[in-house]
């Protein structure tokens, strides 16, 4: 919908998804699933066994955990803290355990067969000798394999300096195929700079209005300190064409005792219609410290079949970060209120 360089999603059935794809998906998975447990599954009821409940609880942990894992892998305040990392990667291993025990009914571990989960416990040392994971990069739509790939023989039980001498080579042709294209005046990649895209500008303030009352998702972004009136718990969106950009305010109130669904926060909101800026195209992304994408928490009431949007948000930043229910804007955690609960020991 936004076509924001940091979230990118593609529709579902999952089909042709690319890292890029599933990184976007993981960002707003607790939002996504946790209003599914709380609009299908009420918990409490006699009509509902012990297992049932032990079951949904123990997936909403695996989905917490999955997603904390995934944040502090990617989030460049903590990519290379290894020991957090690890903590986490053996936090979301023994979720998925317990989950495979109350659903699948096995008492091994799931996971003990299966070389992706396995191969996650290697992570941390594999970030020790080569840097950060979110640096890592397989080419355009994934494609470099192919020019790896018709430089390997059938068998890969090779020495190791049979693969240094064919990665050698591989940058040897990789650095004359770019030369030649450089004489030519054209580049290897396109340079998409200029063309990044962190915020979405809507059309009026009439669609950003009829947006937040529908209770659909918005892409907003924060300033710097310093630009235009920084008040404190307010993300701006911005609306208008031109070398001019409208800006309109969206305030929200910290409350620690917040909606929490798969561990994300979600917090009451209210559209400041009648505080409109009007800032240069230009000075608006030079000032902008973090983008953000807002996402709503539609719930289903008793005396309706119709979804309702209580103008609550969740707020999910380009940096991984979310915010939190005290109001900061800061890493992803386990949820205390998950992880502590009685259903869950």
């Amino acid at each position: 919908m936004f076509r924001l360089d940091w979230c990118k999603l593609r529709k579902l059935p999952k089909a042709f998804w690319l890292a890029e794809d599933i990184l976007g998906f993981c960002r707003i998975m607790p939002c996504i699933y946790g209003i599914f447990f709380a609009n299908n599954f009420k918990f409490g009821r006699s009509s509902s066994s012990s297992r049932f409940v032990k079951s949904c609880s123990s997936v909403q942990l695996l989905l917490n955990s999955l997603h904390v894992m995934i944040s502090t892998l990617m989030n460049p305040r903590t990519s290379t803290d290894v020991k957090k990392i690890d903590s986490y990667i053996k936090v979301f291993l023994s979720c998925g355990h317990q989950a495979s025990k109350w659903i699948e009914g096995k008492g091994e571990s799931f996971w003990m067969d299966r070389g992706n989960h396995l191969s996650l416990l290697n992570l941390p040392a594999q970030i020790l000798r080569f840097g950060p994971v979110r640096w890592y990069w397989e080419g355009v739509s994934e494609a470099f394999i192919h020019d790896v790939k018709p430089h390997l023989i059938e068998s890969m039980r090779k020495s190791a300096t049979y693969f240094r001498d064919k990665l050698v080579l591989i940058y040897k042709l990789r650095c004359t195929a770019f030369i030649k294209l450089r004489m030519k005046g054209s580049t290897m990649e396109e340079d998409r700079t200029s063309r990044s895209k962190g915020f979405y500008r809507y059309a009026s303030l009439a669609e950003v209005e009829t947006s937040f009352q529908l209770g659909m998702p918005i892409s907003a972004f924060i300033f710097q300190d310093g630009f235009v009136p920084r008040e404190k718990c307010l993300v701006w969106v911005a609306f208008g064409r031109g070398v001019n950009t409208q800006l309109v305010p969206i305030q929200y109130s910290a409350d620690t005792n917040s909606v929490q669904l798969c561990g994300m926060p979600f917090m009451d909101c209210e559209l400041l219609s009648n505080n409109v800026y009007s800032e240069k195209f230009d000075t608006v992304k030079d000032k902008i410290s973090s983008y953000c994408v807002l996402l709503p928490h539609i719930v289903n009431h008793v005396n309706t079949e119709q979804p309702a949007f209580d103008r609550k948000y969740a707020f999910i930043y380009d940096d991984w970060d979310i915010l939190t229910s005290s109001g900061i804007k800061e890493e992803v955690l386990l949820s205390r209120q998950l992880f502590l609960a009685e259903d869950n020991i």
